[in-house]
């Protein structure tokens, strides 16, 4: 009779134990909601000024970034198409992470972002951006090629006390690269192919600067015959921003109709600044003399940053 009474005793107890473990656990991984609103920082700028007129006569910049068949910048209400969401565990070290996901224009609220998180204190970064692949490892994101970017990275408690709403500013963190002629496009030319190296395509989530580059990237561009004898287009690219004091070159490749190169360029010690547009002005089509050199102008356009005055570059 004993025993028994013990035995009863023993299971009473073991059962109570479970049900103590299984609340603890349910109360762990109880969800609470957290909501974003993504937003970029608002900015009031000056007109672009500039000090000096080419002796060719062109019409504002209009950008040419890629080769035709790929999609042109996006309006400015649409700077971006992509929105990429990561969380980390900040607990872990190094942060551990928990999810990714990526929105597009076609998601219900695309700019606001809906999650459930448990109670703990987390690492959670915003990459908005137009690339058609972005691939994750860890904390950094690689792109195929770099579009206009911004980027957020922020701590989050949560204690499970209150709904989370938060606003997310995001800064722009690229610089845009522009080659601008002064001269009209001729008649027997096919394409300008610019080569950069090195090539800034790797983020870091947590700093927003780029840590690791890839040797070269190359980004050709075909006139089409609507485009022949007119104001030349702006021929252009992004880079995102190195972590240390590196610089890039580029190479700029005009090729005739018949596959000749009757010009080739390059142009050295490029800084990428962010929120930026450094623009290079110069013949870029036709045989340049001996003397003659870019003009380098970093201006502000648009959403972009204050401009400021030329710099002639040797």
């Amino acid at each position: 009779m004993k025993k028994k009474a013990l035995l009863a005793l023993a299971g009473i107890l073991c059962l109570a134990g479970c049900q103590s473990m299984d609340t603890k656990q349910n109360t762990a991984d109880k969800m609470y909601p957290v909501q974003f609103s993504v937003q970029l920082k608002k900015e009031i700028l000056p007109f672009p000024e500039k000090r000096s007129i080419p002796a060719f006569s062109i019409p504002e910049p209009v950008l040419k970034e890629s080769s035709p068949g790929d999609d042109t910048e996006t309006p400015e209400e649409m700077l971006f198409n992509r929105i990429e969401y990561v969380v980390y565990d900040n607990t872990e070290s190094p942060e551990k992470l928990i999810h990714h996901k990526q929105f597009i224009p076609t998601d219900e609220d695309f700019g606001i972002v809906y999650d459930s998180l448990p109670t703990g204190n987390y690492t959670i970064a915003f990459l908005a951006h137009s690339s058609t692949t972005a691939t994750l490892s860890d904390h950094t994101i690689c792109f195929d090629k770099v579009s206009d970017t911004f980027h957020a990275c922020t701590i989050l408690p949560i204690s499970g006390n209150e709904t989370v709403r938060d606003e997310i500013e995001l800064k722009r963190i690229v610089s845009r690269i522009e080659f601008v002629s002064e001269e009209a496009v001729p008649s027997n030319i096919k394409s300008l192919d610019i080569t950069v190296k090195p090539y800034f395509s790797k983020v870091d989530l947590f700093t927003g600067k780029s840590t690791e580059h890839i040797n070269s990237f190359s980004i050709p561009y075909s006139f089409v015959t609507e485009e022949k004898e007119q104001p030349a287009p702006t021929h252009s690219f992004y880079s995102l921003i190195p972590s240390g004091n590196e610089t890039l070159s580029a190479i700029l490749i005009a090729v005739d109709t018949d596959g000749s190169v009757i010009q080739q360029r390059e142009v050295n010690n490029i800084t990428p600044i962010e929120n930026k547009i450094i623009r290079y002005k110069g013949k870029l089509y036709s045989p340049k003399n001996v003397e003659e050199t870019f003009t380098l102008i970093i201006a502000g356009e648009g959403a972009w940053d204050d401009p400021t005055e030329d710099i002639p570059v040797e």
